[in-house]
């Protein structure tokens, strides 16, 4: 009975780290909150890990991911990174040599992480990701959020 207990105690364990340790892993290091619109309007707030390269800030996100599909609708992102938030137009970049670029950059900053994830998502090399650039957007004055 004892060795039935213990074998159920590490499957669970097991499955617990295999369907919650991608989740664990992505809120090491660096985080920031995307926020996208989606079709109606309504906001939703998606968390992802940026790198900056020189002076332009990158995310990366799956083709097929809602954040991803909403940025590509409607690129105008509101962005909280250490607790100030700034507006961006996210562009994606289809190019190949930007998307290694990118990778590496994640890979550098979140390392194990960074791998560990993409070995749970079955793209080891990250191939399939696309990256964004984050332009500066519009100002805390436009129009639609003055009073």
């Amino acid at each position: 009975m004892k060795m039935a207990r213990i074998a159920v105690s590490i499957a669970v364990g097991g499955l617990l780290l295999v369907l919650g340790g991608p989740y664990l892993a992505s809120e090491f290091g660096e985080v920031v909150v995307v926020e996208s619109r989606d079709a109606e309007g309504q906001a939703r707030r998606t968390r992802v890990w940026i790198v900056d390269d020189a002076d332009v800030a990158w995310i990366r996100g799956s083709p097929s991911s809602g954040w991803v599909q909403r940025a590509l609708a409607n690129p105008e992102v509101l962005m909280t990174r250490r607790g100030s938030e700034r507006h961006f137009r996210a562009v994606p970049e289809r190019d190949r040599g930007t998307r290694e670029r990118v990778n590496a950059l994640m890979r550098e900053k979140y390392r194990l992480r960074d791998r560990y994830i993409a070995l749970t998502l079955g793209d080891p090399d990250r191939s399939g990701v696309l990256p964004f650039r984050l332009e500066p957007g519009r100002s805390a004055s436009s129009p639609d959020e003055q009073d």
